[in-house]
């Protein structure tokens, strides 16, 4: 289960049903509105995600549905979600390491790609295996 740190709260504050903005997902639009839990830790107050992996599989069939083109970060998810690394992708489908990093970053996913991608996400999905329980790819021989 992962911990967000978020904002202390006061015993003087009431705490109010709000959203979480839940960013350790990699992607910028993604809000709880259950789901998750206030903790008090040593450290301070914390987040606890009830079903991660649940949620991912979500967020991962949200975007293989999505129409448009995904963006770099919704790449970068579904190929983190396979057990990815930008080098074994890069591999899979001829490019370099290098190539696979730029499109995340800048938004510039090949068509060819994308569609790639989503189509292994969703086989992924309709076979009923969670996400961590994917098989991680081989290295390529060097």
């Amino acid at each position: 289960m992962r911990l967000t740190v978020t904002k202390a709260i006061t015993k003087e504050e009431q705490p109010m049903p709000q959203l979480h903005h839940y960013v350790a997902s990699g992607l910028d639009n993604v809000w709880l509105a259950n789901g998750y839990r206030l903790k008090v830790t040593p450290h301070g107050n914390a987040v606890a995600v009830e079903d991660v992996d649940g949620l991912h599989q979500l967020l991962a069939q949200t975007l293989v549905g999505k129409p448009g083109r995904l963006t770099g970060k919704e790449f970068r998810f579904l190929r983190v979600q396979l057990g990815l690394s930008q080098e074994a992708l890069g591999a899979m489908l001829d490019f370099s390491e290098n190539a696979v990093s730029l499109w995340e970053r800048k938004d510039t996913v090949p068509a060819s790609c994308e569609h790639w991608i989503r189509m292994k996400v969703l086989a992924l999905l309709e076979g009923d295996v969670p996400f961590s329980a994917a098989p991680t790819p081989q290295s390529p021989p060097r």
